[in-house]
């Protein structure tokens, strides 16, 4: 309970608080510099995973192509007379 209610009022700025505030520390039992340090990725790293032009973001964007050509393929099979592909 009392973390839906710090949630909705922080809204937004949770997580950034949860690492930094000490009253939020002693609430909740927990280590905010253990908090940052899992979570920090430079600038750069954040925009090498995160990106949609990463190369993560690409090879995703070519399967879902590819399962979505082979899906259109299946539906389209049967309006060939004789079997055989488009």
């Amino acid at each position: 309970i009392q973390l839906n209610f710090v949630r909705h009022c922080l809204q937004a700025g949770f997580q950034a608080q949860l690492m930094t505030n000490d009253t939020l520390h002693a609430i909740f039992g927990v280590n905010g510099a253990a908090l940052s340090a899992a979570n920090s990725m430079s600038q750069l790293e954040k925009r090498l995973i995160m990106s949609k032009t990463s190369e993560a973001a690409k090879a995703a964007d070519m399967i879902m192509t590819k399962q979505r050509r082979n899906r259109t393929k299946m539906k389209n099979h049967f309006i060939t007379a004789d079997g055989e592909d488009i």
